[in-house]
């Protein structure tokens, strides 16, 4: 840290049951819906997470110089015209 590196790193994980008993192990903390902690196992808790803007920015890669099926133009048609709306 003292050469501006962060040691820290973190990992993805899709299961909140897996997600559990990582934090349960003592391998870190994590960010979970309120849903999920509706059974803690031993030595876990939740906090709420007051105050906290947690936008995240989300990309759509495609090839712009390759055909498209017709499933894929929907989609992107979709989300272009979907989330234009919000921005």
């Amino acid at each position: 840290m003292e050469k501006g590196n962060n040691p820290f790193t973190g990992i993805e994980v899709g299961s909140f049951e897996a997600i559990k008993r990582m934090v349960q192990a003592n391998l870190g903390i994590s960010f979970v819906p309120e849903s999920t902690g509706a059974e803690l196992p031993h030595g876990t808790t939740t906090r709420p997470l007051v105050g906290a803007d947690l936008t995240l920015s989300i990309g759509l890669l495609y090839r712009t110089n390759a055909s498209m099926g017709k499933a894929a133009e929907a989609l992107l048609h979709a989300c272009r015209s979907g989330l234009s709306a919000i921005v």
